[in-house]
């Protein structure tokens, strides 16, 4: 199981739970925009802790030093914020060999931190289509796959380079929204809102979908264990950020969300009332494929 955070007591306390019930865990500390060095600190703390948990846990606990850092982490391209960044990108003028430039560099002090803190295995979760890893520094070439292809052999055909590295192979996320079409937009699926107003609303055109959602992730577990993968975790389990809203279907952000159960806010337009969460079809799908595989 993967799981990630910027809290690192709650982060190591949560994988501490996963160890517990018998599964191996993945442990990614998240920074998102937070300076480098801060994002260093963070992750230091993670280690340290993941370092204690591997000592006395029969599962595997196995560190990811973090995740897309072109698009997360500041100082590699320009931008204040992840939507600066990947509006930066989208233009498409710029310089990727010094992108990459920078990209290593930062990924390179991250092992450090991590191999000196932690002695298990490391990996990181590589944006595949935009990030180029040095994967010689990990033990798991780590990707964040959110491809589609209607033939699983597209799958195959794109993912056969990164097996040169002669390593195992993680898929730390991969999934889709929640509405017809969502699939084929992968981890652009939640470009799909309108945030020009007030509120955040969901054009007309897109239909909330949860069999869309539930077909593609099975169908995608499927690809990854026809691959020989080491493993393959969804995104997500649940989107406090975009909360449910049955009777409101132009503000039911869990159109866009791509997570495995619907956040329902007790009090609808408060962003922090209490919630409680419900399973969708994606998240009856999935277990029936663990429980049947």
């Amino acid at each position: 199981m993967s799981v990630y955070g910027s809290d690192v007591g709650r982060l190591i306390e949560t994988a501490e739970e996963v160890t517990r019930r018998g599964m191996a865990v993945s442990v990614q500390p998240r920074a998102f925009d937070e300076p480098q060095e801060d994002a260093l600190a963070k992750l230091r703390a993670v280690a340290i802790g993941a370092e204690r948990l591997r000592r006395r846990s029969g599962p595997e606990v196995i560190l990811v030093v973090g995740c897309e850092f072109m698009l997360f982490t500041p100082g590699i391209v320009p931008g204040k914020d992840f939507f600066e960044r990947v509006e930066y990108l989208t233009k498409g003028e710029f310089d990727m060999k010094e992108l990459q430039r920078r990209f290593r560099a930062i990924t390179a002090q991250m092992v450090k931190v991590a191999r000196r803190n932690f002695h298990g295995r490391i990996t990181y979760g590589a944006a595949h289509d935009l990030e180029n890893v040095d994967w010689s520094l990990f033990d798991i070439v780590g990707l964040d796959y959110y491809s589609f292809h209607e033939d699983p052999a597209g799958h195959t055909k794109e993912l056969a380079p990164f097996r040169r590295w002669g390593k195992p192979i993680m898929v730390l996320e991969f999934g889709c929204c929640t509405f017809t079409g969502a699939p084929e937009l992968g981890g652009m699926g939640w470009e799909i809102v309108d945030f020009s107003g007030d509120v955040p609303v969901i054009p007309p055109q897109y239909t909330r979908n949860e069999q869309a959602q539930a077909d593609h992730l099975t169908n995608m577990l499927e690809v990854f264990a026809n691959e020989g993968f080491l493993g393959a975790s969804m995104y997500t389990f649940i989107s406090p950020d975009a909360p449910h809203r049955p009777n409101d279907r132009p503000h039911d952000e869990d159109i866009a969300a791509f997570s495995l159960c619907k956040v329902i806010r007790k009090t609808s337009a408060d962003p922090a009332s209490p919630y409680r969460w419900e399973p969708k079809k994606s998240f009856h799908a999935v277990a029936e494929y663990y429980d049947t595989h």
